[in-house]
């Protein structure tokens, strides 16, 4: 664990995720006041539907994690792997 203190409410975060971690996520993330959440969500059983997020059912493009301040991957499988990497070519 790491304890981080971010303010996000301004700020774009996004998040990739699947099933109920991606609920969690997102979860955190609004609890903490964010306003611009911008939500990736594959196989989300209908949870994401209720969001007041930007929703997108499927994987982001490279430039959908541009201008993001926080990024939140979670609940996908390896063959995701290429999410990983490219959010590691973002952020750096």
């Amino acid at each position: 664990m790491l304890p981080l203190s971010i303010e996000v409410k301004s700020q774009k975060v996004v998040v990739v995720a699947r099933g109920r971690p991606g609920q969690q996520r997102y979860d955190l993330v609004r609890a903490a006041g964010c306003e611009r959440i911008a939500l990736y969500a594959i196989d989300q059983d209908g949870w994401a539907c209720n969001t007041e997020a930007l929703l997108h059912e499927r994987l982001p493009d490279p430039k959908e994690f541009e201008g993001a301040r926080l990024v939140f991957i979670a609940g996908l499988l390896d063959w995701c792997m290429p999410i990983r990497l490219v959010a590691n070519q973002v952020f750096g």
